[in-house]
């Protein structure tokens, strides 16, 4: 064997013994992941710069990306948590707190460490991505909620601006988040730092079950549709999305109306026909509105999604959502559109045919509305 050879059956042999002390010590190790709301204490504490978030974390739940840069491809999410918010504060001493975490020859995550930290201090603009509130999306409503913050505390104008629901809580964290109440109520939240094991936080809206999730934490619990009701997810019972195109959503005239007038109720009706040779069992499809805050109208989403009842081939029904009223003040500088997108859902979590609305909003005595006699 010439000494090339000789190099490379050293260097094979090398790299298999780091691969087997990595296994090894992977073995050894609890590895736990993060959860949901400790994935949310670290970024709101990067962005107000609330140490007191971090201390809520496990020191030892951790989080992986390996398609990251060398350096930062597994870490300590406390960990990380500390080191983003020294350098957004300036606070060297909690650079001390720091600790790496690294699996070579897998993965590299040694640049989350107190030198690293403690050579970012001063350099925020350079090292600090999303490190305000509103420059990322978090969800924001159960950690929010946690905090003893109810719907009845956003502010109408929020509520009128926002059509979805999860950014209506977003743009309201982002209002309060740097206020003194926000930052005495973190105190509320959840502490985790001495649950070794690890929890999920995963809250599911009516109609939908917890189920485990085949993807990665903290993924790994996830909501399924249970529409009929037997406690198991309907993603077996649903169509495809090709077996989706077999329904056709249809308007019914003034359900909604083009001109919504004074307190007039906001009624939405669609009909579903099955143009498809075969049935549509009962549940296996379900239609929501969306584009919609159901708090602006005093509902739920869950309220806004109605499954489908059985439709043979060739056969029809009609859906009816329950009647809306806002309940929120209109603003008087400006008229009120409102733009409901009704769609169907299969089991499968599938989408199938849409169908847009565009409503106005208008006081009774407006012009359009004296002349239709509504």
């Amino acid at each position: 064997m010439d000494a090339r050879a000789q190099a490379e059956a050293r260097a094979q042999a090398e790299l298999k013994a780091q691969m087997i002390e990595a296994l090894t010590q992977m073995a050894k190790q609890k590895q736990r992941p993060g959860n949901e709301f400790e994935f949310i204490y670290a970024e709101i504490a990067k962005q107000i710069g609330a140490p007191e978030l971090c201390a809520r974390i496990h020191p030892d739940a951790e989080h992986g990306l390996g398609f990251n840069p060398p350096g930062y491809q597994v870490y300590y999410l406390q960990s990380h948590c500390y080191f983003d918010v020294a350098i957004k504060t300036g606070d060297r001493a909690l650079c001390d707190k720091v600790r790496s975490l690294s699996r070579l020859p897998f993965v590299d995550g040694s640049k989350i460490s107190p030198k690293d930290c403690r050579a970012g201090i001063g350099r925020p603009e350079e090292l600090l991505a999303n490190s305000v509130p509103g420059s990322t999306y978090l969800n924001a409503q159960p950690v929010l909620m946690k905090m003893g913050y109810t719907k009845e505390m956003v502010p109408a104008a929020i509520v009128r601006a926002e059509t979805d629901e999860s950014f209506m809580w977003l743009r309201f964290y982002e209002s309060i988040a740097t206020t003194p109440g926000f930052r005495a109520r973190l105190s509320r939240l959840p502490d985790f730092s001495r649950t070794a094991e690890q929890v999920s936080m995963k809250e599911c809206e009516p109609h939908f079950i917890k189920t485990r999730s085949p993807s990665p934490p903290p993924q790994d619990i996830k909501c399924c549709p249970d529409f009929d009701g037997n406690g198991r997810c309907d993603e077996r019972a649903g169509p495809d999305a090709s077996g989706l195109d077999a329904l056709v959503i249809e308007p019914l005239q003034g359900r909604p109306p083009r001109i919504l007038c004074g307190d007039q109720p906001l009624r939405i009706e669609v009909r579903l026909r099955n143009k498809g040779a075969q049935a549509f069992p009962q549940g296996s499809a379900w239609v929501e509105i969306v584009n919609l805050n159901p708090l602006m109208f005093g509902v739920t989403k869950a309220d806004l999604q109605i499954p489908i009842p059985g439709i043979p081939p060739g056969g029809s029904t009609t859906v009816a959502f329950p009647p809306m009223r806002s309940t929120v003040s209109a603003d008087p500088s400006r008229r009120l559109r409102y733009s409901p997108r009704v769609l169907m859902v299969s089991g499968n979590l599938q989408g199938g045919p849409i169908l847009d609305f565009d409503v106005e909003a208008e006081a009774a005595n407006s012009p359009r509305c004296l002349s239709a006699g509504r």
